[in-house]
């Protein structure tokens, strides 16, 4: 088998990895909102809704259910003062970055042991080391890793790789874009971040290498920080 589940493959990372694995010689099938600009398949699923993430497994298990690798890079939150964290934006963003994807992986269980699927989960460094004005994005990015580490639990004795990657700062538009974390976190701080963001397409190489080394070796948990 060579087919890749990937969430939120129509930008940044998700893109990058969505092109890496294709070029490889991978089917991947796009799971996500938008369909990204590559000639994949597209499966419709917005990860805060129940409903959606339901039809979505039922279409993956009608037409691509021989899948070798759930690829979860779907996940956005924001930089905002603690006391201004409001309820429904916090809902939002635990339903995107943590319930959703937990959901999808457990409806899809079955079959993940049936093929002896691979598991990659894309959290974030701040998943391993809280960060100060992300308290809603840095929380839900715990949960993930909570996950990562409960499928290596549940399928110990598999031949299934679960891997839980947490890179740094990313270049994409969550981070770059006019009012993504960088300025957000700016307008907090009143201080000019200097320090660049990481280019998606380094990750995407590296993260297309662990999947791609001998079945029998796993890497449990990659730390990608930027110097």
């Amino acid at each position: 088998m060579k087919r890749i589940l990937l969430t939120w493959a129509s930008s940044g990372l998700g893109l990058e990895l969505a092109k890496l694995f294709t070029e490889k010689g991978y089917e991947v099938i796009a799971l996500g909102r938008h369909k990204p600009a590559l000639d994949i398949p597209h499966i419709s699923l917005d990860l805060t809704s129940g409903e959606s993430i339901q039809h979505c497994v039922q279409e993956i298990h009608e037409k691509y259910s021989d899948f070798s690798c759930l690829l979860h890079c779907a996940g956005d939150g924001k930089v905002q003062l603690i006391q201004e964290v409001e309820y429904a934006e916090a809902e939002t963003t635990f339903k995107l970055n943590a319930i959703g994807p937990l959901t999808l992986t457990t409806w899809l269980f079955d079959l993940i042991k049936k093929n002896e699927s691979d598991v990659i989960v894309i959290v974030a460094s701040i998943g391993v080391k809280w960060v100060q004005h992300m308290t809603t994005y840095g929380g839900s990015k715990w949960w993930m890793r909570w996950l990562v580490e409960n499928l290596q639990a549940e399928l110990k004795w598999t031949k299934s790789r679960i891997t839980g990657v947490y890179p740094w700062q990313l270049d994409t538009q969550s981070m770059s874009w006019p009012n993504g974390r960088k300025s957000q976190l700016e307008k907090i701080t009143g201080k000019k971040e200097t320090i660049s963001p990481m280019d998606p397409k380094e990750i995407a190489k590296i993260v297309f290498d662990i999947y791609a080394l001998p079945k029998n070796i796993e890497i449990s948990e990659i730390i990608i920080n930027r110097k």
